[in-house]
C-alpha cells in the first residue's frame, strides 16, 4: 500500500476526511458563507415582521386609548352642561313656586 493510501485510510478511520485545496475549497467556503448569510437574512426578516406586527398592535391600542379619553372628555362636558341646565331649572321652579304663593 502506498503512503498516500495509508494516509487516506487513517484519515477516513478517524473522521478527518481529505483536505480540499485551491479553487474548489474557496468555492465551497463561499457557497457555505452565502447560505449562512441567506439564513441569517431570512431570520432577520422574520424578526422584523414580528416587530412590525407588535408596532401595529401598539398603535391600535394607543388610538383606542385616545378615542376613549376623547369620549370621556365629551361625556364629562355633557354631564357638566346637564348639571348647569338642572341648576337653572331648579332656580326657575323656585321662582315659580314663590310667584304662585
Amino acid at each position: 500500500m502506498e503512503m498516500q493510501e495509508k494516509i487516506s485510510k487513517l484519515q477516513d478511520e478517524i473522521g478527518l476526511g481529505k483536505v480540499i485545496e485551491g479553487d474548489k475549497a474557496r468555492a465551497l467556503m463561499a457557497k457555505a458563507t452565502q447560505k449562512s448569510c441567506h439564513v441569517m437574512w431570512q431570520q432577520q426578516q422574520e424578526n422584523l415582521g414580528e416587530k412590525w406586527q407588535y408596532t401595529e398592535k401598539i398603535d391600535e391600542h394607543v388610538n383606542e386609548g385616545i378615542n376613549l379619553e376623547s369620549a370621556i372628555s365629551s361625556q364629562t362636558m355633557l354631564i357638566q352642561w346637564l348639571r348647569s341646565e338642572t341648576d337653572d331649572l331648579q332656580a326657575l321652579i323656585q321662582i315659580l313656586l314663590k310667584w304662585r304663593s
